[in-house]
């Protein structure tokens, strides 16, 4: 059978056809994972919230019954009562240390009067600095003025030499001063001018500097009180502090730990291997999440991206005179432009279906860490398969192990196998670059 060709017209017009479908697709990717980022997010806090209650059940207060109770359990001697109050009068005693301190400084006790006469000094300074600083901003807007002021024109230090240019230009530059603010300030003359600016500019920097100690000493005075009432504040919420630092030790100890090991350190308190279950569920319903979008929107957000790419290409090159002519198999072609809407349709059904599972499962607690069946089928209930999770495909091949080895379960799973490869789709689009 002889080969058939596509010329380079067809091929336009199918990518032109193409385009705006890979775009809708596209869109449609950028929709999802913005989606995916909001659940994500929320995801996240539960998680925090899940860690924070584990901890809460593990260490419900600071009275030394219940620290006792969780150091055995978790094995965990820091937070055990002996430590814990040791922590705590090392901490109260620093505190009232501080407070101790301050009521003998000056500063924290003279605060009100202090503060009242540098508030009243610094709003007199204040009206005094703002004409000044005016006058100053005028003298500084003239063209030229911080040059006259640097080379020292219009004093005895003035090292200017009649038969050079700059000479004549600070003489213009000084006139144009006097112009400019000689009637203003009742000067005739450069030097006039001058030593009024330096007059002003020294009466300006010694308010400054006067503005700048009484905003030392406010702020020194500040200071000491903000730092007695942070040490009567935490001194009053003692308990509580270190309750929540005790709960922060036991996060930053189980974390590492893996959740077959907390099961068991749990086993005997119920209430502890609950809170267990929901927070080790909403961790693995993250992990999916994560996982299934990569396989089933990114990686194929990848192919569309090749595909458009390409296709936008050939627009492009094949205009060109020297491809007028070119042909193209038609196989390979027909392979290229095939419609995978339906495809694509269908990994956006399992995507979205097994979301909805996910995202909707709230019953945490019929879950069993002495079962080897993982979260994804407790909480999809293998409605949608996803042999790409690891420990999804670990536990369909023990399941499928673990049957009779029967004629009749031989004849099922060469069914199931078949079926299952029918069914399979990796999520990716193979586009063919026909450069």
């Amino acid at each position: 059978m002889s080969q058939r060709w596509v010329d380079a017209q067809e091929v336009m017009r199918l990518a032109r056809a193409q385009i705006p479908v890979l775009m809708a697709e596209r869109r449609r990717i950028q929709a999802a994972s913005a989606q995916h980022q909001v659940q994500l997010k929320a995801l996240h806090g539960e998680i925090y919230k899940a860690w924070e209650y584990l901890a809460t059940v593990l260490v419900p207060g600071i009275v030394p019954e219940n620290l006792e109770w969780a150091s055995r359990l978790l094995s965990l001697p820091p937070i055990g009562a002996q430590a814990v109050q040791a922590a705590m009068v090392q901490d109260r005693d620093r505190l009232q240390a501080t407070m101790a301190n301050l009521d003998d400084n000056d500063d924290y006790v003279h605060r009100e009067a202090r503060l009242n006469a540098c508030s009243i000094h610094l709003t007199e300074l204040a009206e005094s600095i703002a004409p000044l600083q005016d006058a100053l901003s005028l003298y500084h807007s003239l063209p030229h003025w911080d040059e006259l002021l640097d080379s020292g024109y219009g004093t005895d230090a003035y090292a200017g030499k009649w038969y050079t240019l700059s000479y004549y230009q600070h003489w213009k530059y000084g006139d144009q001063a006097v112009a400019a603010l000689g009637e203003q300030f009742g000067v005739k003359t450069f030097a006039e001018l001058r030593a009024r600016y330096e007059q002003e500019k020294a009466a300006w920097d010694q308010l400054v500097t006067s503005r700048t100690e009484y905003q030392r000493q406010q702020h020194a005075v500040q200071s000491a009180v903000q730092q007695y009432t942070e040490a009567e504040r935490h001194l009053a919420n003692l308990a509580s502090r270190h309750l929540s630092r005790v709960r922060g030790v036991v996060i930053e100890h189980l974390s590492p730990l893996g959740r077959d090991q907390l099961a068991k350190m749990l086993a005997s308190y119920e209430t502890g291997l609950v809170a267990l279950k929901r927070l080790d569920g909403l961790e693995a319903k993250y992990r999916y999440l994560e996982i299934t979008h990569q396989r089933w929107v990114l990686e194929p957000a990848a192919g569309i991206e090749k595909a458009l790419r390409k296709a936008q290409r050939d627009l492009v090159k094949l205009q060109r005179p020297k491809h007028v002519y070119r042909r193209f198999p038609s196989a390979d072609i027909e392979r290229r432009f095939m419609d995978r809407q339906p495809k694509w349709d269908k990994r956006w059904t399992r995507y979205q279906d097994s979301r909805t599972r996910l995202i909707g499962f709230d019953d945490y607690g019929t879950y069993d860490f002495d079962d080897a069946t993982p979260w994804w089928s407790v909480m999809t209930g293998d409605a949608v398969k996803a042999r790409f999770i690891p420990e999804v495909a670990v536990y369909y091949e023990h399941r499928s192990a673990t049957k009779q080895h029967s004629q009749e379960d031989h004849e099922q799973q060469a069914f199931a196998a078949v079926a299952s490869a029918a069914d399979y789709d990796d999520g990716r689009d193979d586009f063919d670059d026909m450069s």
